[in-house]
């Protein structure tokens, strides 16, 4: 992250249909929140399960985390 806070994880969607992404980190951390491209908060939805982060990816769209 620009800040030092975390790391930005940055999910592309290249198809024309949305997609649901399923992202799974090997490392342990606090927190995932929906970020925009300039780090400011999103409010798209994130669901947790553990390690293992859910949400959806509209049709040609970027959807960022910020990872703490």
């Amino acid at each position: 992250a620009q800040d030092g806070d975390g790391v930005i994880l940055r999910v592309l969607n290249p198809d024309d249909r949305p997609c649901e992404a399923e992202v799974s980190l090997a490392l342990p951390f606090a927190q995932a929140r929906p970020v925009r491209l300039d780090e400011t908060p999103d409010a798209f939805a994130l669901a947790r399960e553990g390690a293992t982060l859910r949400f959806a990816v509209p049709g040609h769209a970027l959807r960022s985390l910020r990872i703490t």
